[in-house]
């Protein structure tokens, strides 16, 4: 390593010399890039000396990695479950129902997130509302499958 670096200097330290040493004109220039050339070759020299036989992939990307990668990526699809539960709480209640219990059915790949059912139980929730109960369920249905992107039929009510 040092003696990779004590080459760069010496190398740095001998084209700035003869920068100066060499008149003006067009075989300064020459002799310049030359010289430019071979501070690259000393410059990127340990590249080609690595030994590339002994180079495993399997090294560097272990099993741990990809373990604690997949276990951050579930976190984050966690997370974003239970947000997407809470705008639809949230939605709910903008239309007079409170408490109501959510669960989502997923296929979660690691790309995003593929909502295919929505369960709802009303049985203790409170339901503020003027319209008549059927028309809350209607409404519930069509709030929800807007909001995420899925037919009527996927969203399932459950008043018991």
């Amino acid at each position: 390593m040092y003696q990779w670096l004590f080459s760069i200097l010496i190398s740095v330290f001998v084209i700035t010399i003869l920068g100066v040493i060499l008149p003006e004109g067009k075989m300064r220039n020459h002799i310049k890039r030359t010289f430019s050339l071979l501070l690259m070759v000393v410059i990127i020299e340990p590249i080609f000396s690595f030994n590339f036989r002994d180079f495993n992939i399997n090294d560097i990307f272990s099993g741990e990695t990809i373990e604690i990668q997949s276990n951050y990526i579930d976190f984050v699809n966690k997370s974003e479950l239970e947000s997407i539960e809470n705008n639809c709480n949230i939605l709910l209640e903008s239309v007079g129902v409170k408490n109501a219990n959510i669960r989502l059915i997923t296929n979660t790949n690691y790309e995003k997130i593929e909502i295919i059912k929505v369960y709802i139980n009303l049985e203790n929730s409170v339901i503020n509302s003027e319209k008549e109960h059927i028309f809350i369920i209607e409404e519930i249905k069509l709030i929800l499958s807007n909001y995420l992107k899925i037919s009527k039929e996927m969203v399932v009510v459950n008043e018991q």
